[in-house]
């Protein structure tokens, strides 16, 4: 188990090299569409999120930098000198030492983290868990700077039809594309096509994504 500040062990599965990543969020559906994007990147291996478990990077998904979530990754931290991508809404009231005491490394806002540039995050993050202390401070102000920034430029928020809203809509309430098309009067080929169209144009990979990005963005 390496102590806070040790640099990251590599592992190699067939050569590939792999980082090992746990997601930890403040919502299950959260949760469930950051290891969906996660999967479809090659090079990770997922892990429960565990003080006792052996992770070189996590993904903690929460509107803001602070509170409980933050002191679990700072347990985690500790125990296993991990280095953490957060995907935070606002700066807020963002406890900076605290992070970077929990080894957050990167910080992304949700309209930033597709799955592309998530796994550009995660390997940043390994590669610079062990900086010193002031550079993680510099660095980790500099990128919550960034944040009022993409916030604002997200703040119109995803242009999408009323059709594609009450899809997302129902898909949320647990519908399937079947009865989504009997409610809505459309067949289900149709159904398909609507998600499928959403899913293109925001770089979605599934149906989980697709509704934890339409609840990220406000839409439902």
């Amino acid at each position: 188990m390496r102590t806070t500040g040790a640099a990251p062990a590599e592992n190699h599965v067939h050569g590939l090299d792999v980082i090992r990543v746990a997601v930890i969020a403040s919502e299950p559906l959260r949760e469930a569409g950051v290891v969906s994007s996660l999967r479809a990147s090659h090079g990770l291996i997922l892990q429960p999120f565990s003080p006792d478990g052996d992770i070189e990077v996590i993904v903690a998904e929460s509107p803001r930098l602070a509170g409980g979530m933050l002191r679990q990754l700072q347990r985690v931290h500790r125990s296993q000198g991990s280095a953490t991508v957060a995907i935070v809404q606002s700066r807020g009231d963002a406890d900076i030492q605290g992070s970077v005491n929990a080894g957050v490394a990167e910080v992304l806002h949700p309209s930033e983290a597709s799955p592309e540039r998530l796994l550009a995050a995660v390997r940043r993050a390994r590669r610079t868990a062990a900086r010193p202390a002031p550079a993680s401070v510099a660095a980790l102000t500099e990128q919550l700077g960034r944040l009022d920034d993409a916030a604002h430029a997200d703040s119109a928020g995803p242009e999408l039809s009323e059709r594609e809203l009450v899809l997302l809509r129902h898909l949320a309430e647990g519908l399937g594309t079947r009865q989504i098309g009997a409610v809505m009067n459309i067949s289900e080929r149709t159904a398909k096509y609507i998600l499928w169209c959403v899913m293109q144009r925001f770089s979605l990979h599934n149906r989980v994504q697709a509704v934890a990005f339409a609840i990220r963005a406000g839409l439902i």
